[in-house]
This record gives C-alpha cells, structure tokens and sequence, in this order.
C-alpha cells in the first residue's frame, strides 16, 4: 500500500554536519528480509571523503511505500523510486553493503532549509569528487509509478536495453549500409522501437537537475530494472538511431523523445571538446525540461555554465532567501536574471529570448496572472527549441552561446568573419551612450534606443502548419493573416538610383530578409547571391497551377502574400517577381536549381523539412514555417521580419546594448514599451543605425520597458 508520510513519523536525527560548508553525509545500507532497509550514515569532509557512488533518479510521485531503519532506532520513508533504486543495488553482485553511497533525498535533511541549500549549491563538487559510478535509475522495465502508486500502463519498456546494445554493435555498419538500415526500419522491429521510445520517455530525461548530474558525473550507467548500459554506449546507439531514423522520423521514435537524449549527448560531446556551456543557451535548450520548482531552472545548472555566468547565477540566487517558493518571487528571479547577466556580460541579448519564452505561450497556465515584466524571459514556458533558435544565438555573439553540432562549430570557426555577425548597435558612438536602469522593483527598465520605423505591412502565415504556440496569435485580425499596409505611407529615403537598379535592391532586401540573411540555420554563413535565383524560380512555379515539384508550403505562402505591397509606391511582390524576370529571364533558368524537396513516405507534407540545409527552400522552412516569422514592411519603406505576435502599428526599435533589433509596442497611458521579440532589418543589422543618428536622420529616444 503506498502513502505519503504520515504526520506521526518520529522526527529524522541525521548525524551532524561539520560547519564547512563542504561536508557531506554518505550511506551505506542493506537490504531486510521484509523489503525494507537497514542504512548507516556517516558524514565526511567532502575533500576526504571516501570513494562514493551516486545516485540520478527522478523522485516521481510523494509516495513511500518503504522504510529504512538506522541504528539509532530512527526510521526514514523512502520515496518509491528511490526504494526500488536501492533493491536493485541491492540484490546485484556488483555492489555490497560496505559501498558508500550519495543519495540526496536520503542523505540531506531536507527539513533543514538552510543545509538543504548549502547542500545544493556544492552538488557540483559532489558529482564531480564521487571516485565511482553514477547510477542513472530510470525506474523498472514495467513502467514508471504514477501518482497513484501503480505501474503506468502501456509504458514497458522491456527489451530496449538490450536493442540499444544491438544498435550500438551496428553503428559502423550502419553508416555505411543503407540496406541494413532499411531492414531495422521494418515491422519486425516495430515492437522494440517502442520499447526504447518509452525508455526515452521516461520522466528522467526531461528533469531539470538530472541534466547537471548527468554532465558532471566522470562515468555514468543507465539502469532500467535489470537491464544496464554505460553512458558511452548509449552515445553510440543514439547515433545510431539518428542515422536509421535520418535524424528525426515519428514513426519509429516520437521526436520529442529522442531529442530529449539527444540534446544531452549534443551538450555533452560540446563540453568535451569546448570551454563551458552558456547559461542563456542552456536555459532556452532545457525548455523541454520540468521542474516542480520553477526557481530550479536556473539554480540547477549553476555547476555546469562558465565562471562568467556563474556570477550571474550567484547574483541571482543570492538576493533572495531559496526557501519562499510563492509564484512572484520566481518571477522576481527571472527579472533579476536579466538585470545580472546585464551587470556581468553589459549586454540586453537576454532579451531577445522573449521572442519565444514569454506569458502568451500557450503550454504555461493562466489561471493566475503574470506579473512578469516584457523584457524578462519566462523560463516556465515549455517549448522544444533548436541548436540555435534566435538571431541573438548567433556563434559571434559568445554570451549567449548555442549547441550547434561541434563538427559544424568547427568548420564555421575556420570561415567566421565580421559579415556574419549581427550588431545592429556597433559603433564606438552608440557604445558611449549606452544607459541602462532598473527599477527597485524589477518591473521596469530604461533603456536608449532609436527608433527605425512603425511596423504597416504583415505577410500572412496561412494555409500551412507553422510552430507558433502564442496566445497573442488568435483568429482574424490577430491572427496570422496578412496585413495589407495602409494607403498614404510615409515617404522613405530619397533614391539615386534608376528604377531597374531600385527594383533589383528591393528584391535583394526581400529575399535576405526571408531567411534572415544567413545560409544556414546555424546562422554561422552569409545568404548567397544564388537565392535570388532559387527564390524567383519558387514564384515561377507557386504560379501554375497543379505544378506537382513546388514546395506546398511555399505555394501556400506565396498565394496569401503575391499581392502584400512591400515599399512606398505600392509595388506588390508578385510585380516586383514579374519585372525582375521581364527584364532578366535568364536569372532563374541559367543554371539547375536544386532538387525539388523530397517528402519521406512517412511524413506528413505539412512538417517535413527540406534535405538541403543550404538552400533558400531550407532557410525559407526555418524561418517561416519553423520559428513563424512574417515578412514585414514599415510605413517608412524598410523591409524585414517579425514575430508573429506583431500587429500593424508595432514599432521596430534597435535598443542600445542590444545586438538584434526589436519589435516593440506602445502600451498605457503613460509612455511605456511592451517587448514582442526579436526583429531582422535589412540595411540595419550591422551598426549602419549609428551613421544614420551621427548624420542627423535619427534621433536617440529612452524607452521605458514594462
């Protein structure tokens, strides 16, 4: 019978820990004849401690169906997790009772508020000082508790172990093989795919704090039950698996679950061949991760990012007591952690992350509402993010950080220039008048900036399947169709140009901007010129119809915008597609464009990503379909891209100290700006703001983030 623990549970005496904060208490325990245990608890100066192992679980429901008993006559629960854990141990030969043991939830008093944070903060010398194995315990084969104390059903993953092994002996075969490939596609394989589904699936792979153990331990083995397979083999066989799967198929593994493991392979190969992990990056990657408290997504990878943003955690943690646990103080955290990373890295990139982490997201509840500023990013939302999910994440701009794959680092590292850096607020005259405040009460900041234009046209996102999970984007009038700009626009900037030369300028702009001038989705290369061809050659056939080798989602694009007006004189995007091609037919037919997008069999055509990553095709997926960004133009004639919250009247603003532009809104009576995500703008993503205010077109204005 489970329960929780009942109220008339004697009091635990844990044996006392020295004042050095680096101390700790180890177990050694034994199995009784009646299930439960019998343990022993020694604490140790952490310097001399003797060799430990460790333990990495899930703690799953507050259920305890167990006890251990110590010698002094007190009896602890054990949470259910934990105690098939320990008779696992128990009952292998591998280990006996005279192991030393490191198990939070028993060897911490966590009754004791303040040792309970004193320990915490030193999880990372703990993991990294235990001279043994970390045991990774996913639960039995059968199926993880619910909170109900019973087995979950249909969540056995019986033989996936031993297939895991399989697939880790083939991976040089399979490299090589597409036959055998092909084969462990099949149906007789069907059932043990499920199986490693559900151990992918289980809830240790998606915990917060699972992740700093998992990166910390020197040598790791992932126990299901019986069944074990060390850390490195399980690397292998994921490899595998992406290479049978092409990386991300539904079929055999739902992508959610592999790219839980994934990641964490991803981030640990990176930490073996880089410096340190980045705390934003991290922080947007575990967006997948949960954690019962949300404060815990921050203080658990303290021991995992570098020194520089180990301050900015530090600086966090320590402003207020741990122990409140009441909704605003976390979002007083997650305000702070701007304002720290701030003072650390004299850098507003963090706000970027908005963009995507913040309180319209549709995963978050809204039952108690938010009081968390705009500029602040909202960590609890739960979303699956790319290597490199936002301009700010470019590899230029090294306090942010992202995990793009190492071999892919390395090659961009070689080719890196200044071309491929956005900052649209460089220049030694805009650093000078950088002034950032923060209220006391970390729901405003003030900050200069200039701003570029007043957001007039929209590009719709209808007719395809994007990933936009926003509130702000409903149906109708806020929703995502297209935005026809309004008659009687502002003038732009002159023109000494003839008109073929303007037309040829604005399709440049156009076409950079839908794929934010980058070649690729690490944002590592510069657009080609080649995609000014491949885009024309898109348009030509969206036009005809029942042309079976254009892209769906392009054509479905293409029809809802072909009649947006993109500049000041009202010219459409299917006219400046025509005269381009009156006037230069040869540009689109002078050489092969690449090959239509090939659609796995077993994928929906909504979702499937193009083959070629460096293609306009491929660019034009990630950002519009993948990170649901709309063609934008303002009234003053500057074309770019926008999230998909922004609305006509939106504002693009570059803020000093910030290297991305941003959409802003007017909000309140009094003058206050509301952040809505990130913005690209053609002509201004490189410093060219800070000519345009030193020549006297702009002026510098303070906005008040709210």
């Amino acid at each position: 019978m489970n329960s929780t623990i009942p109220d008339s549970t004697p009091q635990m005496r844990y044996p006392h820990l020295p004042s050095t904060p680096f101390s700790i208490r180890l177990l050694q325990f034994s199995l009784l004849p009646t299930g439960n245990f019998r343990g022993h608890l020694t604490s140790f100066p952490l310097a001399h401690a003797p060799p430990f192992h460790t333990a990495s679980y899930a703690w799953g429901p507050q259920t305890y169906s167990r006890t251990m008993v110590f010698e002094n006559g007190d009896v602890l629960p054990i949470l259910d997790n934990v105690s098939s854990m320990l008779e696992m141990v128990a009952r292998d030969a591998k280990w006996n009772e005279r192991d030393w043991w490191w198990i939070d939830s028993v060897c911490i008093d966590l009754g004791n508020w303040s040792e309970r944070v004193l320990q915490v903060s030193i999880m990372e010398l703990i993991y990294k000082r235990a001279g043994t194995e970390c045991v990774v315990w996913l639960g039995e084969e059968e199926g993880e508790c619910g909170r109900d104390g019973e087995r979950e059903e249909g969540a056995s993953c019986r033989g996936a172990v031993e297939f895991l092994h399989l697939l880790k002996d083939l991976r040089d075969s399979l490299a090589r093989e597409e036959v055998l490939r092909e084969k462990l596609r099949g149906d007789v394989f069907k059932a043990r795919w499920q199986a490693v589904a559900r151990f992918l699936q289980r809830s240790w792979w998606t915990r917060v704090w699972t992740l700093q153990e998992f990166l910390l331990s020197p040598t790791l083995t992932f126990h299901c039950g019986r069944s074990s397979i060390s850390s490195p083999h399980l690397s292998i066989a994921l490899y595998s698996i992406y290479l049978i799967t092409n990386g991300h198929d539904n079929m055999l593994i739902p992508r959610s679950s592999f790219d839980a493991a994934w990641n964490r392979r991803r981030i640990q190969k990176l930490l073996a061949k880089r410096e340190e992990t980045k705390l934003v990056a991290t922080l947007a990657y575990m967006g997948n991760h949960f954690s019962t408290d949300a404060r815990d997504r921050i203080h658990s990878i303290r021991g995992i990012v570098g020194k520089r943003d180990e301050k900015v955690v530090e600086f966090v943690l320590d402003r207020r007591n741990y122990v409140d646990s009441r909704g605003d103080r976390v979002e007083e955290m997650y305000a702070q952690l701007v304002q720290a990373f701030w003072i650390n890295h004299t850098s507003l990139d963090i706000i970027c992350f908005t963009h995507l982490f913040n309180a319209s997201n549709s995963s978050l509840s809204h039952n108690n509402f938010s009081t968390l500023p705009s500029w602040a990013p909202e960590w609890r939302a739960y979303l699956q993010v790319s290597p490199v999910p936002l301009m700010a994440s470019q590899s230029a701009s090294p306090r942010i950080g992202n995990f793009m794959p190492p071999g892919q680092a390395k090659r961009g590292d070689a080719g890196r220039g200044k071309q491929c850096e956005y900052n649209a607020s460089a220049g030694s005259q805009l650093r000078k008048r950088i002034r950032v405040r923060f209220h006391e009460n970390l729901k405003e900041m003030w900050v200069d900036g200039v701003v570029l234009g007043c957001i007039d046209g929209l590009a719709g996102l209808e007719g395809f399947e994007t990933r936009c999970r926003s509130l702000d984007c409903g149906e109708g009038e806020f929703g995502h169709a297209v935005v026809y700009p309004t008659s009687g626009r502002g003038k732009g900037k002159e023109r000494n140009m003839s008109i073929s030369e303007y037309q040829s300028e604005l399709l440049d702009a156009v076409v950079k901007s839908l794929v934010l001038d980058r070649k690729d989705k690490y944002l590592d290369s510069a657009a080609p010129g080649r995609f000014t061809r491949e885009f024309l050659a898109l348009c030509v056939s969206a036009e005809r119809d029942g042309d079976a080798e254009v892209d769906k989602v392009f054509t479905a694009w293409w029809t809802s915008n072909a009649e947006l007006t993109i500049d000041i004189t009202n010219l459409t995007l299917r006219a400046l597609v025509q005269f381009t091609l009156m006037k230069q037919p040869q540009i689109v037919f002078s050489e092969p464009l690449p090959p239509p997008p090939r659609t796995p069999v077993s994928a929906s055509p909504k979702s499937a990503p193009p083959p070629d990553s460096h293609t306009f095709l491929s660019r034009f997926h990630d950002t519009v379909r993948k990170q649901s960004r709309r063609l934008m133009v303002t009234e003053n004639g500057i074309v770019g891209m926008a999230p998909c919250r922004a609305r006509q009247g939106d504002f693009v603003v570059i803020l000093f100290g910030c290297k991305i532009p941003l959409v802003l809104r007017r909000v309140g009576t009094r003058e206050a700006w509301k952040v809505l995500g990130e913005a690209y703008v053609h002509g201004f993503m490189n410093g060219e703001v800070g000519r345009s205010v030193e020549g006297g077109e702009r002026e510098i204005s303070r906005f008040r983030l709210v």
